[in-house]
């Protein structure tokens, strides 16, 4: 009688609770560098949050009245109205008491910022200036020490923007590794999420797909190739929908940890 060939696989040799710390490991190691990888979030990191955009104009049957927008006696086709949460998104500290770091917000069509209200913080201790000097289409802030999840909250007025309902804004700093901070319509938990979602949602398709077409394939050897064809596309299908709702909410759920890991 032949003799059955040993399996060359070093891990099947090995003690099945060793093995079970060998593949959780090596889990936890891609994890972790999948969510390093996809992570838009870093030590050094700043957020500019758009919460709230207004746009004021009026419509054109009233061009006849005498009924016009304006601003320092000049007459202005549209504004406006937006808010903005200045947030320390980072796990470090940025300024400091004894130095004040600037940020400078722009308007990408050069449309004039103005300042509706001082700027008030949270907690209400930061020091905040604003400089009177800003060039008509940006507006420079001179901050002290912003800890992690600090906010900023400014209340702006764009004058004429080239797009009323979305106005285009940019910032920037002179602080280390952070030039160009990001400005955004979503919320912290938001854009951490957005990362992960399609990464997550390919692993997701993937293992389902293998885990569905692999038992089908066996217990029906006899089909024709058109039969599994159609099978594998309804697996397909299925697959797809089942990591679209798995992998979304992974996405969410992983991004609450990671922003609970790095406060």
């Amino acid at each position: 009688m032949d003799e059955k060939p040993q399996t060359s696989n070093i891990l099947s040799k090995l003690n099945p609770w060793l093995q079970f710390t060998i593949y959780t490991i090596t889990i936890i190691g891609l994890g972790w560098g999948v969510v390093k990888f996809f992570i838009p979030i870093g030590e050094t990191d700043l957020s500019l949050w758009i919460e709230e955009e207004v746009p004021i104009e009026l419509p054109s049957e009233v061009n006849d009245m005498p009924l016009k927008l304006m601003y320092n006696n000049n007459l202005i086709r549209q504004a406006t109205f937006v808010k903005i949460k200045v947030i320390n998104t980072g796990s470090k500290s940025i300024g400091s008491n004894h130095q004040m770091e600037q940020i400078t917000l722009k308007t990408i069509d050069s449309s004039r910022i103005v300042l509706v209200a001082q700027p008030n913080s949270e907690p209400s201790n930061i020091e905040v200036h604003v400089d009177p000097g800003s060039p008509e289409g940006s507006l420079i802030l001179y901050v002290g020490l912003l800890n992690p999840r600090d906010v900023i909250n400014l209340s702006l007025m764009i004058i004429n923007p080239h797009y009323p309902k979305h106005p285009e804004i940019a910032a920037e700093t002179r602080i280390p590794n952070l030039y160009k901070p990001t400005v955004t319509h979503e919320t912290v938990t938001d854009r951490v999420s957005a990362s992960f979602r399609w990464p997550l949602l390919i692993i997701c398709w993937i293992i389902t797909t293998i885990l569905l077409v692999k038992p089908v394939m066996k217990s029906n050897p006899t089909n024709t190739l058109w039969k599994k064809t159609m099978l594998i596309l309804q697996i397909f299908t299925l697959s797809l929908i089942l990591s679209f709702a798995i992998g979304s909410a992974l996405a969410e759920g992983l991004s609450r940890l990671v922003l609970v890991a790095i406060k």
